[in-house]
């Protein structure tokens, strides 16, 4: 924690927003070992795994809006924010194909279910 003052200190908004991840890469370096192996039993590697999957589809998406964009010199807020939801409809649409088709079913469901309107009025039940 006091990593995070200091960076902060240093950099300003800039090590503030650093010392956010910084923290969390502690916290996931201790943390995620410790639980995997004290309370869940088991191996922290396909927890890993998983988190690299969102990473590098996260790094995907956004990231290659954000070096097109780089590259042509479209660095506006508009620019970005068109981009920054275009990267989100990217990884949305991607992180669908890439789970698993139980639990695709189930969010498809729940999005009909949350999107229909019972006939009397009432709010609709889960």
């Amino acid at each position: 924690m006091l990593g995070c003052v200091v960076i902060t200190r240093l950099w300003g908004l800039a090590g503030a927003s650093l010392s956010s991840v910084v923290f969390s890469v502690v916290a996931y370096a201790y943390a995620v070992p410790r639980i995997c192996r004290e309370c869940l039993k088991s191996a922290v590697g396909p927890w890993y795994a998983h988190m690299a999957k969102i990473l590098a589809l996260a790094m995907s998406t956004y990231g290659a809006v954000l070096v097109i964009l780089y590259c042509q010199a479209k660095m506006t807020l508009g620019w970005l924010t068109l981009g920054y939801l275009s990267g989100t409809l990217g990884f949305l649409l991607l992180g669908y194909l890439t789970i698993g088709r139980g639990l695709g079913d189930s969010l498809l469901l729940l999005l009909r279910v949350g999107m229909a309107k019972p006939a009397d009025g009432a709010d609709p039940v889960l």
